[in-house]
């Protein structure tokens, strides 16, 4: 059913229509409100503000029914509390309760369509979701086009407003464009959106099914009743003529003249006064002439004008042999085939309203002129829907709707409906095109009523595993309501009103539902919610995390104030104090980025460590890559007595270039995927209902952790290989089992990260235990390097005598040749200084120790190299 119209103003129309802001309840102090409140409800919990008595239920539904009826829900009485907040509510409101953060849901926002079961529903799924589910709610009315919290089940002055538009598809478009620019849809947005329309009529399948298409919305399912479109008579008029209620008694010539006799044509309260009787004074039929244009084209208004049915010439059957009756037919744009079923039924009844071009009515129109034949008892005949709380109101009354049957629908007239009476044949000038064909002549279908729902609510989903995502999308896809529960919710509401201000009877009505159903809503609800989540703890290793990143920030820090002090003596010299500052600058980038993952774990500090363990193993790693690759290098030339040009500034541009590559890769990514702290969850093995979370660091969609252990992997395994190539260089050269440990050590502990960081976590998933382990790794690590690269060079500092002396006595001890270098330092063509070394190979022997001039005395290495040469070389 296409139904389009604006329904501002239709509270006016009838005795107890309920399509409209009706005015507030005035108050001046809290005792009024408890006064209006108090005769049966008991409510409490309305107070006056600025004059008016607010909503009752503005902190939660089933909180404030619980103080009004014995909750004998005794197993949901968690649920007795304030409402989750959302978008609409003021910062640090008392009237709700503030969710983390962390793992606060995202905001559902539903688009009420423009009639009342809709609003009822947007009403009964605000408050499961924010209530029972902790899922903030709001609703969506297009009100100006603009966002509003007027109408929400919570809104404080307790406003019953409509949307402004029947289908509100471009809200869930709104809403799914929203999600694809990274935002979020409430009442914050710039335009109106919404996540869920929560009516779609037969008629409006079509339009459904275009969104589908255009990747904007998904059929949400069922909502659980039936609607029902036809034509009704009153009860009254079947008691007076019951073969009026099929439409075998309605078709053939010999029943024109009934149904021109039976129904008559209404008449506007301008007509009546113009063309009927003058108004200038009252009578039975109005009490005064109309005071404006609307009340001229009204049909009823209460009080002042009953209404009117009179026999025009289409009805008067002796002057017109194709008499007609008069039916209400709506609007073309509605789903509505009166027109087709009359023609091809031979059913001479006609419909001759204002609108143009099937002379049809509006709702509000139709409305009236249904109040006008109960105010007079004249037979209507009028097409309408079911279900609807103006036409509810009526049972139990002479007035109340009463069917009329037609033609069996079958599959082929439905079919053909839907492909050849669209809405621009149903609205064109043409009154053939109009009609169609004799196949549309069936009755209406009964058929369920869909629910619509944005694609952004469907992106909900899978949310850390799942464990962590919304319950809103299963739950609105799933809950389908118990047929009869519009029925009695307008009974309820109905009933309400008579007794309390009708603003405040709808929001009981759908409240008191609420609580009388929750055993079957319950159901509804996905398994494992409500669920109650709870910030995971590690303490030891947190702890542990913490502890091993200060002891390696002591260590570096230690080792930088000995590098300082002792930055002149020829061991450090030897393997130049440059690459231990670098070495020492890489170790302080990783611990750094390990004690900031232990201390928290947040976006900055994830981006921070990152950066730091990538970049700080860079420079430990580089420097000793390029040194001892240089080395080898150097001493494979000497051995061969070729000469070797070694460019210091080319090694410095080498080692810069590379650190700068690998900067440039940690912004590009950081720019296309940055490093994170999100939230992960486990289910607690006790309680099925329990979700334990803590935090990692992730990025995403593109995850960059292969490649940063891609880098460091690479970066280990290439000194690897230079180690190991360098055993046999001599010793001079060859910083031996320190280099070789530092280096070691790095491949073992990379591998260690390499089973916390991937293997476990592709079993186990994430979790903050693994993040505190890395830290830990990556601290020992350096810890280690440390104690193995500087204690070798450390030790004999402090206790030279144990180390230079056995090193000698052993090496004279050996029958080996003695190798040294010859550096000059010689400028090139590019008047570059550069280093030109020799190796010359010289005999244990004291003839060619003095043919040398190197005195014969010499116990050291150190006597051999001159100072020159030492700075030439570790400069390189």
């Amino acid at each position: 059913m296409t139904r389009s119209w604006k329904t501002a103003s239709l509270f006016t129309i009838a005795v107890r229509a309920h399509l409209a802001i009706s005015a507030l309840q005035s108050c001046q102090t809290n005792i009024d409100c408890d006064k209006i409140f108090s005769i049966e409800h008991k409510l409490g919990l309305s107070t006056c503000h600025e004059g008016v008595c607010t909503n009752p239920f503005e902190k939660g539904c089933l909180q404030a029914i619980s103080t009004t009826k014995s909750f004998d829900h005794e197993q949901y009485s968690d649920f007795i509390k304030n409402r989750v907040c959302n978008s609409n509510d003021a910062a640090a409101s008392q009237m709700c309760r503030e969710v983390n953060n962390d793992h606060r849901f995202e905001e559902v926002r539903i688009a009420a369509n423009n009639w009342e079961s809709s609003v009822m529903l947007s009403w009964i799924y605000q408050i499961i979701l924010s209530e029972i589910l902790d899922v903030p709610a709001t609703v969506e009315f297009n009100a100006d086009g603009k966002n509003t919290d007027a109408g929400s089940f919570y809104d404080r002055s307790s406003r019953f407003i409509f949307g402004t538009v029947a289908y509100p598809f471009d809200n869930l478009k709104e809403a799914a464009e929203i999600k694809e620019e990274g935002n979020i849809c409430d009442s914050n947005s710039k335009e109106p959106c919404a996540h869920m329309i929560p009516e779609i009529w037969a008629g409006s399948e079509g339009l459904l099914k275009a969104e589908v298409d255009r990747g904007y919305a998904t059929d949400g399912g069922d909502v659980g009743f039936l609607g029902r479109i036809g034509f009704y008579v009153p009860k009254y008029t079947v008691e007076r003529d019951s073969s009026l209620i099929s439409y075998f008694g309605l078709k053939g010539e010999a029943n024109r003249a009934k149904l021109a006799e039976t129904f008559k044509t209404p008449t506007s309260w301008g007509d009546y006064c113009t063309e009927v009787r003058n108004c200038a004074s009252a009578n039975d039929v109005t009490e005064r002439a109309p005071l404006s244009v609307e009340e001229s084209e009204s049909y009823f208004v209460q009080d002042a004008y009953t209404g009117h049915f009179r026999i025009l010439e289409k009805n008067n059957c002796t002057n017109n042999p194709q008499c007609t009756g008069h039916f209400l037919s709506p609007q073309c744009d509605w789903t509505s085939y009166g027109e087709a079923q009359m023609y091809w039924n031979n059913i001479s009844l006609e419909s001759d309203g204002p609108i143009k071009p099937n002379s049809s009515y509006d709702s509000k129109q139709m409305k009236q002129i249904w109040n006008a034949a109960n105010a007079t008892k004249s037979d209507v005949f009028m097409w309408y829907w079911t279900p609807d709380i103006w036409a509810q109101q009526f049972d139990g009354t002479q007035a109340e709707f009463q069917r009329v049957l037609f033609q069996k629908p079958t599959k082929d007239c439905i079919e053909h409906r839907l492909s050849l009476l669209n809405v621009d044949q149903r609205c064109s000038e043409d009154p053939i095109l109009r009609i169609g064909d004799e196949v549309s002549a069936c009755d209406y279908q009964a058929f369920a009523v869909k629910k619509a729902m944005s694609t952004a609510l469907m992106s909900q989903l899978n949310r850390e595993g799942g464990l962590l995502q919304s319950p809103a999308p299963e739950f609105l896809s799933k809950i389908r309501l118990p047929s009869t529960a519009v029925d009695n919710l307008f009974s309820d509401w109905i009933e309400l009103e008579t007794k309390i201000p009708k603003d405040y009877a709808s929001r009981e009505a759908a409240c008191v539902w609420v609580y009388e159903n929750l055993d079957y809503l319950i159901t509804q609800v996905p398994y494992g919610y409500p669920r109650t989540i709870k910030k995971r703890v590690y303490g030891a290793t947190r702890t542990a995390s913490i502890a091993f990143a200060v002891i390696a920030t002591l260590c570096v820090l230690l080792t930088s104030s000995i590098v300082v002090s002792w930055k002149d003596t020829m061991v450090l010299k030897l393997v130049s104090v440059d690459i231990l500052v670098w070495i020492i600058v890489g170790a302080a980038f990783v611990v750094t980025g390990s004690f900031a993952i232990a201390v928290k774990t947040s976006d900055s500090t994830c981006m921070l460590s990152r950066w730091m363990t990538v970049l700080g193993y860079a420079v430990v790693l580089l420097p000793i890559i390029i040194k001892v690759a240089t080395i080898n290098k150097l001493v494979r030339e000497a051995r061969q007595l070729r000469p070797f040009a070694l460019n210091p500034k080319r090694l410095d541009l080498l080692f810069v270039s590379a650190i700068l590559a690998i900067i440039i890769f940690l912004i590009t990514t950081t720019i296309i995927s940055p490093v994170k702290a999100m939230s992960v969850a486990s289910m607690d093995s006790s309680d099925g209902f329990v979700v334990s979370v803590g935090k990692v660091c992730a990025s995403s969609p593109i995850e960059w952790n292969p490649l940063d252990y891609g880098i460091q992997g690479v970066l280990v395994l290439i000194a690897c290989v230079l180690v190991i190539q360098s055993r046999d260089v001599f010793e001079e050269f060859n910083e031996g089992q320190g280099l070789a440990l530092m280096v070691y050590s790095h491949f073992i502990f990379l591998l260690l990260r390499v089973v916390d960081n991937v293997l476990v976590t592709r079993f186990f998933g994430r979790n903050r235990f693994l993040l505190e382990v890395d830290s830990i790794l990556k601290s020992l690590d350096i810890i280690s390097a440390l104690t193995f690269y500087f204690g070798q060079k450390f030790l004999p500092l402090i206790c030279p005598s144990d180390y230079q002396e056995p090193r000698m006595a052993a090496r004279h001890e050996q029958d080996i040749a003695l190798h040294t270098l010859r550096v000059e330092v010689e400028p090139n063509s590019g008047g570059e200084d550069i280093a030109i070394v020799g190796c010359v190979e010289i005999a244990k022997d004291s003839e060619l120790l003095g043919s040398l001039n190197i005195p014969e005395g010499s116990k050291s290495d150190d006597d051999i190299f001159s100072e020159s040469a030492v700075s030439s070389l570790s400069s390189a």
